[in-house]
């Protein structure tokens, strides 16, 4: 979401929160140490072929694997009652900023190197001046969080207590709409080099339980999949190996986010 210019539509909303919400985890350092450990043990693995030959992608299916085990650690904390707080502890500040250190913009004359004169506007509190741009940025911000809230209290996107209830299944459900089939038993064999392990009728339980109490989060699993994939989608002549050896992770690279560029929270 973009201060100033607020999505179309709900879904809109939706994607874009879900875009900032992974591509910012996909990119913590942390996590990318725990994905470079994780791809050491499952190197090889003849599920990951077999699942692959099935139709996944290998590096979506990979992150999806991540995510079932650290996502949770890394997701931001969206709460509502916190984000309603943020942004009236955020407006408050402002009528206080401008009540405390009250200032105006003046016009006056400068001469130039080159001996014009010019009209310049400068604040009597200098540097402790609210410009109008400053106070349109903190509004903003104040707009997004209230907005961010009620799509936390409406369910349409996933809390942090709700990723840690879900974010388990991730794999089972890239898996599903790639294949068809969840195939729990494929899953649960890579999910054993997790701290998320389950077999696979846990598995089909947790999936199942998933499906029934949050419906609209299989719709959120296929959205972040998407931001999975555009984080991942690196072009130009340099690429990045996520979760590589430390000195291999940071090469330069150009690569696509599409409406995650908008996303300024």
């Amino acid at each position: 979401m973009e201060v100033g210019t607020e999505p179309n539509t709900v879904e809109e909303a939706i994607v874009e929160v879900t875009t900032w919400a992974i591509i910012t985890a996909l990119h913590n350092p942390a996590l990318l140490a725990k994905k470079g450990e994780f791809l050491k043990q499952v190197d090889g693995e003849e599920v990951v072929a077999k699942l692959v030959s099935l139709g996944c992608e290998k590096e979506l299916l990979l992150n999806t694997l991540v995510f079932a085990a650290w996502l949770p650690e890394f997701y931001p904390p969206l709460i509502a009652a916190d984000l309603n707080r943020l942004a009236d502890d955020t407006e408050r500040l402002l009528r206080e900023m401008k009540r405390l250190t009250p200032s105006i913009a003046l016009p006056w004359i400068e001469e130039s190197d080159d001996g014009y004169q010019e009209l310049v506007w400068k604040p009597t509190g200098a540097d402790l001046h609210v410009w109008p741009w400053l106070e349109r940025e903190l509004l903003g911000k104040v707009s997004l969080y209230r907005q961010l809230a009620t799509m936390c209290t409406l369910r349409q996107v996933p809390t942090k207590a709700t990723i840690g209830r879900i974010a388990g299944i991730w794999p089972v459900a890239y898996v599903n709409s790639c294949t068809g089939e969840p195939h729990y038993a494929l899953v649960s064999k890579l999910l054993d080099c997790t701290p998320e392990g389950k077999n696979p009728k846990q598995l089909r339980v947790a999936f199942l339980s998933v499906s029934e109490e949050y419906p609209h989060l299989e719709r959120w699993l296929v959205l972040a999949t998407r931001a999975l994939q555009q984080a991942v989608c690196f072009v130009g002549p340099f690429s990045v190996d996520l979760g590589t050896e430390p000195s291999t992770q940071l090469k330069v690279g150009v690569y696509r986010v599409g409406r995650a560029s908008r996303i300024v929270l």
